[in-house]
């Protein structure tokens, strides 16, 4: 059996630990954001395509056709 850790050596670990524990959730948040931030402008996106269908045949007849 070791001899149990010393007061340095506890620190030590609880702050790595800490460090290691505060990266994984930053990532998980950033993820996270970056997941749903896609999701919005794919639907955002994918509405605007259907309201230019409706909409776009009537500038193009107010452009003349050339639009």
């Amino acid at each position: 059996m070791p001899p149990p850790a010393s007061m340095a050596e506890s620190m030590l670990q609880t702050v790595l630990t800490g460090v290691l524990v505060a990266q994984i959730t930053g990532t998980a948040v950033w993820g996270g954001g970056r997941l749903a931030c896609g999701s919005l402008v794919r639907r955002r996106l994918a509405e605007w395509g259907e309201e230019w269908s409706r909409v776009g045949p009537e500038w193009r007849r107010l452009s003349g056709g050339r639009g």
